[in-house]
């Protein structure tokens, strides 16, 4: 610490031979300043997956011969698209007609899901490779009346009773048949075409009902069948193709796609192009962000970080710029904040939910100081203040001779705000603990010697950033 300087002075006058050999020893300290330690860090969002429930029905009939091979794969990679975005997705898989009537709704279908809903014993759950060898498992249902419409209400409903489909979600139905929804035909099988728009209107009603009731985001009825005579299809669908296109009038302009005008949610089996189906949901639905809010914000992680806490600063970095933030007492709906120590897995974070775990020196934050994204905190802080007691000697010294100067302001000999000679120890701390408020100072790393001591007092006790210049004689047996 200190560093010695020597300087060869020969006294002539009133001194005898070993004096006149004497050495003038000079120590010249500077004692190192107070480390800043500045900590910058900036808040997080949270990402949430938006929800969304897809009802898949496919067509089971005997007319579903005409489902080429090509259609099943090209309408099976809906699964991998949906599997591949940033959803939280539930695809239920079920048959337009039930193999038997005194089933469940749900007793033919499976569940491809994100994230599967618990204690779910009644359901078949696969994954999204499973689902091709799915649809062609289907049992077939002869003849080709069906209620498509109808399965597709009470699966809605069922599938919300089993906590399958949930509020608030982005919920779908994607319907493909060969054929139309046969619920107003007559005996002989004939469509009644005047109660074709009375039907489509109730059921536009219904959904409608199921969409308000259980909160959803949006609800389309995404259906796939022939729009004309085409090779291998039956007559046109009226009744799916107008329920897609009804239901599609209710759909937010947020949430259609570039190319949903053109298609209103009713796409042709005829076409045998699929590709644009799932388009607009995947490319309208969006990731929800979340700004996380923090009442905690770590300062340092090291668990030996010495620093003041009462010279901590805190800056508050926001779009607005920023601005220092103090410490507070106690809350009392004030703003600022409070250092809390050294803490062992707590959470900075509040909401959405409570996370991001810390151990280490943390603040505690109220008010104006909660820290919201993208806000940022830089948070400064320095070492405790040394304070020195004592100036260390190489050698012992000739008493008289000492002089002492502490940033510049000569020290004298004196017990009072002075310099005391105390001689010889073995090994002693240079540091002593703040003379003036000895119980709050940090613990402090000693800084240990051994040799000859001058003690300090009063206004000659010394701390960081001091300059020591000292000079002596020494004593005739060094």
């Amino acid at each position: 610490m200190f560093f010695l300087f020597f300087l060869p002075l020969v006294f002539c006058l009133s001194c005898n031979k070993q004096d006149a050999t004497a050495i003038r020893m000079f120590q010249e300290n500077a004692i190192a300043p107070r480390v800043q330690y500045p900590f910058y860090q900036c808040s997080n969002f949270t990402t949430i997956k938006p929800p969304l429930d897809l009802l898949f029905l496919w067509d089971n009939s005997s007319s579903k011969q005409y489902l080429t091979s090509q259609l099943q794969q090209q309408l099976a990679e809906t699964f991998n698209q949906v599997a591949l975005a940033q959803f939280d997705y539930r695809i239920f898989l079920a048959p337009i007609q039930k193999s038997s009537s005194g089933a469940s709704e749900v007793y033919d279908g499976a569940l491809i899901a994100d994230t599967p809903p618990s204690n779910l014993n009644s359901v078949r759950i696969l994954n999204s490779q499973q689902a091709i060898g799915l649809l062609h498992s289907f049992p077939t249902v002869t003849g080709s009346r069906e209620h498509g419409v109808k399965r597709s209400l009470d699966l809605i409903r069922s599938l919300h009773q089993l906590s399958i489909f949930r509020k608030k979600s982005h919920l779908a139905v994607i319907l493909m048949s060969n054929g139309d929804d046969s619920s107003n035909t007559d005996a002989a099988g004939f469509a009644i075409a005047t109660r074709d728009r009375e039907f489509v209107e109730q059921k536009t009603q219904e959904f409608t009902s199921l969409k308000n009731f259980y909160q959803h985001q949006q609800l389309r009825f995404l259906s796939l069948t022939a729009h004309s005579r085409c090779q291998g299809y039956s007559s046109p669908s009226f009744i799916y193709q107008t329920l897609s296109k009804e239901l599609f009038t209710q759909v937010p302009e947020a949430l259609k796609g570039p190319q949903d005008n053109m298609f209103q949610d009713a796409y042709n089996l005829c076409s045998g192009d699929f590709s644009n189906l799932f388009s607009s949901i995947n490319s309208q639905i969006k990731a929800i962000v979340l700004n996380n809010q923090y009442d905690y914000w770590p300062i340092s992680e090291k668990p030996n970080l010495r620093f003041d806490p009462r010279s901590i600063k805190v800056f508050k970095e926001t779009k607005q710029g920023s601005e220092e933030i103090f410490s507070v007492e106690m809350a009392n709906g004030g703003s600022g904040y409070q250092y809390i120590g050294f803490q062992q897995n707590i959470n900075l974070k509040k909401w959405p939910i409570a996370g991001e775990p810390f151990t280490g020196h943390v603040l505690k934050l109220f008010g104006n100081a909660i820290v919201i994204y993208p806000d940022c905190l830089r948070v400064e802080t320095l070492s405790p203040t040394d304070y020195y007691g004592y100036i260390h000697l190489k050698h012992r010294p000739f008493e008289q001779s000492i002089k002492l100067r502490i940033n510049g302001r000569e020290i004298p000999q004196s017990n009072v705000n002075g310099w005391a000679y105390i001689g010889e120890r073995n090994s002693l701390n240079l540091k002593i603990r703040n003379p003036l408020d000895p119980s709050t100072d940090p613990e402090f790393e000693p800084d240990l010697a051994s040799g000859f001591f001058l003690q300090l007092h009063g206004e000659a006790i010394y701390k960081n950033g001091a300059r020591i210049d000292l000079d002596y004689l020494p004593a005739g047996d060094y």
